[in-house]
């Protein structure tokens, strides 16, 4: 009857509901799906327990949560999930703390172990499958009985965090879909068992998504472009969408939900882009191939390879030959974006910025000055500038000092604009003590760190601290010193970090010996991917990685860049014609690309003979 229907409709409000909401951290001042979701809950009245493995990223959410309102308080913990005692510690403490418990968030994850079934890392399978899957049981099997001790027809909301890729597959690797995979029939299985319990179990599947997760080891503006144009409504999403979508399912508003898989992708599970629909004779014109194949650049959730076939027989990369600057070419470093390649070089005297659209492009691209100095301690001896971006704006990192000698060299940072070709003002000297070479590493879980070359034990060594805004360090540490034989060349050498990332793992090369040798070369340290990356023992080295060859000596002081699809991964380094080894303007530069071993390791190939024609990276 119709006096059986209330009145009034369900509350979206959240007033005197407690929830838990897992991976709530995230680096610095970034909003991830976990801060997102900790924050909005809270505006909606929600007591918020903040766990995350990096307290200070916990406690940096519960401070934002609660500052925006007053109808709830917000609490980090630092947990980990996959850890029984953990999970049990956390309900025990929003227990204790909130007398209750509504909500639970399984929002922990990670990008896991890379590679295929035949050559996927087994122990690293194993511990992706614990991260994203078991750690969301163990979580459900602590806090549903907390939830059964409520009132009402609903006692609680568990929502658990999968992925598109879960829904659709053809990621590179085979961990994190099926892990996701896993996600959204655990959710549907959950729902069935707990529903008689009056506990909702649902799931939300967020798209690509713009968030600190993915933009931390770098992503250039046409990745990011053509991530937005995979979507139906050609709109970027980022953590608070699917903090919308999670409140939602949270609140009463979704009373009558349970066992539903929410995509949060803009379309992206329902058709592909937002190209105009053909009829199905019009596929077969060539003139179409282009239309076809256009999202093919995106590699992370579907790979059309009829369309990359096509395309390959239609089309060849520009082609270009080292060297791509003859003289004053030492530690390059080129950045892809906005169309155009920025490269950078050491000039000695004052910034310089070369752009063209190819690689071939540079040697007779666009120029210009963007940095001179009049302070005497700062103003000579400018080396190693590299562009980085942080939110919406490009820096210049460099290293420069006194013309009187090398004694005051110091790593400096200057702040540009959005366009890397604008005009730059000096921001800080990063140390108060000798160093140079400094560059910047990238961790998910762990935020932005500045790597440079220091000294330390009388050796010239790796030093690595915290980057807590683009012009500020923290705590500084020691990463790496000269000790194998290969390093000690001329001098014991380490100098020139540069960081990589493939396949969930993160590389550091390094140049090691003296540079007036041509025993100058290229090393590397991988992290292990878990322990804390400030740490010496969290890195494993190897080396030389790439080696004099060809006429080609002492190749050294190395940069990354993605190609203009972002499929591939270069390397721009220096050499030298000169056998007995340079340091000085008769440096050159070069760009080679870098493959992959079977076991996931990378390949840098050594240096080709001057002149040599090379194809040019993908989507030139």
């Amino acid at each position: 009857m119709m006096s059986d229907i209330p009145s009034q409709p369900p509350s979206r409000g959240l007033a005197g509901k407690v929830a838990i909401v897992t991976g709530a951290g995230c680096a610095g001042e970034g909003i991830g799906n976990g801060r997102a979701i900790s924050i909005m809950l809270a505006d909606e009245g929600c007591n918020v327990l903040c766990l995350d493995l990096n307290l200070k990223w916990a406690q940096k959410t519960a401070d934002m949560a609660t500052a925006r309102t007053q109808k709830a308080k917000a609490l980090p913990l630092k947990s980990d999930v996959t850890n029984a005692e953990d999970c049990e510690a956390a309900v025990e403490t929003a227990l204790k703390e909130f007398g209750r418990l509504d909500i639970l968030v399984n929002n922990v994850g990670i990008g896991g172990a890379a590679g295929t079934a035949v050559d996927v890392d087994m122990e690293a399978w194993a511990k992706g499958l614990e991260i994203n899957v078991s750690s969301m049981v163990r979580m459900a099997k602590c806090c549903i009985p907390a939830m059964q001790k409520n009132d009402g027809e609903i006692r609680g909301s568990i929502v658990n965090m999968g992925s598109v890729a879960g829904l659709k597959g053809g990621t590179p690797h085979l961990l994190y879909p099926t892990s996701k995979g896993a996600v959204v029939n655990m959710t549907r299985a959950m729902a069935a068992h707990h529903a008689p319990d009056g506990i909702r179990v649902n799931c939300v599947c967020p798209g690509m998504l713009y968030t600190p997760m993915m933009y931390a080891g770098g992503m250039s503006d046409e990745a990011r472009e053509a991530r937005r144009k995979r979507s139906l409504l050609g709109t970027e999403g980022n953590g608070w969408d699917t903090a919308c979508a999670v409140t939602f399912l949270a609140s009463d508003h979704a009373r009558w939900i349970t066992g539903a898989i929410l995509p949060v992708d803009a379309g992206t599970t329902a058709a592909v882009g937002k190209a105009k629909v053909k009829k199905i004779t019009d596929l077969d014109k060539p003139k179409m191939v282009s239309e076809r194949c256009h999202f093919s650049k995106m590699k992370f959730l579907q790979t059309v390879s009829t369309c990359v076939l096509a395309l390959s027989s239609l089309v060849s990369a520009a082609s270009f030959s080292n060297p791509l600057k003859k003289t004053d070419g030492s530690d390059p470093h080129i950045v892809w974006t906005g169309g155009y390649y920025y490269l950078m070089t050491t000039t000695w005297t004052n910034l310089q910025i070369t752009r063209a659209k190819t690689l071939e492009g540079l040697k007779n691209g666009e120029k210009k000055i963007v940095w001179t100095d009049t302070n005497t301690n700062r103003n000579a001896n400018m080396w190693a500038p590299e562009l980085q971006y942080f939110d919406g704006l490009w820096y210049i990192y460099y290293t420069a000092g006194s013309s009187a000698n090398l004694d005051l060299q110091r790593p400096h940072v200057l702040k540009g604009g959005a366009d890397p070709f604008q005009s730059y003002s000096f921001l800080a000297t990063l140390t108060n003590t000798w160093g140079i070479d400094g560059s910047i590493v990238r961790f998910s879980s762990w935020g932005n760190y500045f790597v440079w070359s220091c000294m330390s034990d009388s050796l010239q060594s790796l030093c690595i601290a915290p980057l807590t805004s683009p012009g500020k360090i923290g705590a500084t540490k020691v990463l790496s010193q000269p000790t194998q034989s290969w390093e000690k060349n001329g001098a014991p050498v380490m100098e020139g970090p540069a960081a990589m990332y493939n396949g969930g793992k993160t590389y550091l090369t390094y140049s090691a010996s003296y540079c007036w040798t041509p025993d100058y070369s290229l090393g590397l340290l991988t992290w292990n991917g878990s322990g804390d990356p400030s740490l010496s023992a969290s890195w494993a080295k190897s080396g030389p990685v790439l080696k004099s060859a060809n006429s080609n000596y002492g190749p050294g002081h190395n940069g990354f860049f993605t190609s203009p699809d972002g499929k591939e991964i270069w390397n721009v380094y220096h050499a030298t014609a000169n056998s007995a080894g340079s340091c000085d303007g008769n440096r050159y530069t070069m760009a080679q690309k870098v493959t992959f071993n079977s076991n996931g390791t990378p390949n840098f190939g050594t240096p080709a003979k001057l002149g040599t024609t090379i194809t040019g990276p993908s989507g030139e």
